[in-house]
């Protein structure tokens, strides 16, 4: 699960990015297996033809470069890209939902910002396009089949800070694995949430610097998703 906060309006083309947020997670149980965070440097998307609008409030800068921040991504993604093929391995196949998928908020929302942000870059997209998956969907979906809102029912117990990458993640992967198991007459899991610790986020890889956590940018003119 991928989570991107902006310094532009998500309806902008290609928003500048401030934060990237992932879990990697078994579809099936929830189960976190690994994290991963990055503050990219608003200066260095705005020098690769990002957009920040004018009601985006001013913080503290990164020193990470948008090319280091997607760099750093892609090396996580394919560690668990290995860690999945590990698991479907040695669990003789027991996976239903396959490879590794990168799964975010909505189809047009997060996988489309970094693949914009990966071709500013001139990177090589660390997954092809029939990975991506949208959780706003499935939850559509397990809704007309269970007549019930998984996301609705999560946000009325929201856990962890709103607009913070990791922590809106950890909120979505709850509600979409709830979803998933129901709408496949499995029992609804509850999925504990996990409160992480900035210690233990991955953020650059081993060898690269990692800068200090930059203060918050506020959007001034989104809804709370």
């Amino acid at each position: 699960m991928v989570d991107c906060e902006l310094a532009g309006h998500p309806n902008l083309i290609k928003p500048a990015i401030t934060q990237i947020g992932a879990i990697f997670f078994d579809i099936e149980t929830g189960e976190e297996k690994s994290r991963f965070e990055v503050y990219p440097s608003l200066q260095s998307c705005l020098d690769h033809g990002l957009v920040q609008d004018h009601l985006t409030m001013q913080s503290e800068e990164s020193t990470v470069t948008l090319k280091e921040a997607l760099q750093a991504f892609t090396a996580w993604i394919e560690s668990c890209k290995n860690a999945t093929y590990d698991t479907i391995m040695k669990s003789g196949g027991r996976y239903q939902f396959g490879n590794t998928l990168l799964w975010a908020n909505g189809s047009m929302q997060d996988n489309r910002w970094l693949h914009f942000a990966y071709e500013a870059c001139k990177l090589k997209q660390p997954v092809i396009f029939w990975q991506y998956r949208c959780a706003m969907t499935a939850n559509y979906t397990a809704s007309k089949i269970r007549k019930r809102n998984f996301r609705k029912e999560a946000d009325l117990d929201r856990q962890g800070q709103k607009h913070d990458a990791v922590q809106d993640c950890l909120h979505q992967i709850g509600w979409l694995v709830k979803g998933l198991n129901a709408s496949m007459g499995k029992q609804a899991i509850g999925i504990p949430f996990s409160a992480p610790s900035i210690s233990s986020a991955s953020s650059i890889p081993s060898g690269s610097p990692v800068p200090g956590r930059p203060s918050k940018k506020r959007r001034l003119d989104c809804d709370d998703k």
